[in-house]
């Protein structure tokens, strides 16, 4: 049996806008308007997870 896994790694915190989209293109996962701060979606105003808690880096070296 074979089973065929797509996986796309964002940090916590950050979600793909588009939900009903069952399996996204490169295209669209590298478009930078379809990806928003996720929020709780469990009240009708939207609760934002604070942007200063998602771990982003930049790595520099000399190499």
């Amino acid at each position: 049996m074979y089973a065929r896994q797509r996986k796309c790694w964002a940090p916590y915190g950050i979600s793909f806008k588009q939900p009903s989209v069952t399996s996204p293109s490169d295209e669209q996962l590298a478009d930078g308007s379809n990806w928003e701060l996720a929020n709780s979606n469990e009240s009708g105003t939207a609760e934002y997870f604070p942007h200063k808690a998602i771990p982003i880096a930049r790595i520099i070296t000399r190499g």
